[in-house]
């Protein structure tokens, strides 16, 4: 795994804990939350786990290659527009929460589209920038 992408993963892990979490915790404390977090702990290690060993039998190989060599052409196209859709609305999820966060913190009197704006030309930007590999 590239280590941006396990840094890029690190911090959604460390934004979502930081932003999200104290809210769903407070208002499901009544109904098994905090047991649901421990069970989704130990239940998503246990999936990372069996992923890793998955792509691990596929060297040098991605997502959509190894779902274009080993699953029928009619899946293969919602399976990855599947995949794209969630990591898109996930990338989103977090460009709202980044934008909270600096403009509830940092930035009070700036336009929450001015901070919106300047995330995702930075993101933009980061994308298009050519790999030095």
């Amino acid at each position: 795994m590239s280590r941006f992408l396990f840094y890029l993963i690190v911090v959604n892990m460390l934004t979502n804990m930081v932003s999200i979490t104290p809210r769903i915790l407070i208002a499901g404390s009544t109904t098994g939350t905090v047991l649901s977090l421990l069970l989704a702990l130990v239940v998503g290690m246990i999936l990372t786990y069996f992923l890793i060993n998955l792509f691990s039998q596929f060297p040098g190989q991605g997502l959509p290659e190894i779902i274009k060599d080993h699953v029928p052409k009619g899946l293969s196209a919602p399976i990855l527009l599947f995949f794209s859709l969630t990591w898109y609305f996930a990338g989103l999820s977090t460009l709202v929460v980044y934008s909270l966060i600096i403009f509830r913190f940092l930035t009070p009197e700036m336009s929450i589209y001015t901070i919106v704006l300047a995330f995702v030309v930075v993101v933009t930007y980061g994308v298009l920038m050519t790999s030095s590999n």
